[in-house]
C-alpha cells in the first residue's frame, strides 16, 4: 500500500518527486528551498514513525512466540501497530498537503502530467467543427 498514493491520485504531490522535478515545474528559489525543507522533515517524521511501527510488530511477535496471548493482548497489541502505522501515513500525507500549498495552481496541474495522472495537455485531440 502506498502511504500517499490518495494524495498524489487527487492533486496533493509529494515533496520529493517536486524536489526532483522542480526544474520541470520552474520552482522558484523559495519553493525549491521549501520543498527541499518538507523532503528533509518528511524523511526525518517517517523514520521515526516508522521505528515506532516496527517496534510495535516486533511486540506482536514476541507475544506469540513467548506462548499462546491471550485474546485481549492480541487485541491490544494490533491496535498498537495499527496506531502506529496510522500516525506514520497520516504525516506522509500531510507533508502533501504541505507541499500543495507552496505551488500554484498550475504547477499542481503540471506536476500531474509528468507524473501521469492526467494526460498532457498537448495530447488532448483537437475537434474540429463540421
Amino acid at each position: 500500500m502506498s502511504l500517499a498514493l490518495a494524495a498524489e491520485l487527487n492533486g496533493f504531490p509529494g515533496p520529493a518527486h517536486v524536489v526532483e522535478l522542480g526544474e520541470k515545474l520552474r520552482l522558484t528559489k523559495d519553493q525549491e528551498r521549501e520543498a527541499t525543507a518538507l523532503t528533509e522533515q518528511m524523511k526525518a517524521d517517517a523514520q521515526r514513525f516508522g521505528k515506532d511501527a516496527i517496534e510495535t510488530e516486533r511486540e506482536l511477535d514476541r507475544l506469540f512466540r513467548s506462548g499462546p496471548p491471550s485474546e485481549a493482548s492480541v487485541t491490544q497489541a494490533v491496535e498498537r501497530a495499527a496506531l502506529a502505522q496510522a500516525s506514520l501515513r497520516a504525516s506522509h500525507l500531510n507533508y502533501h498537503l504541505r507541499t500543495v500549498a507552496i505551488l500554484t495552481p498550475m504547477q499542481v496541474a503540471r506536476y500531474q502530467e509528468l507524473r501521469g495522472y492526467v494526460a498532457p495537455a498537448s495530447a488532448i485531440p483537437k475537434h474540429r467543427a463540421n
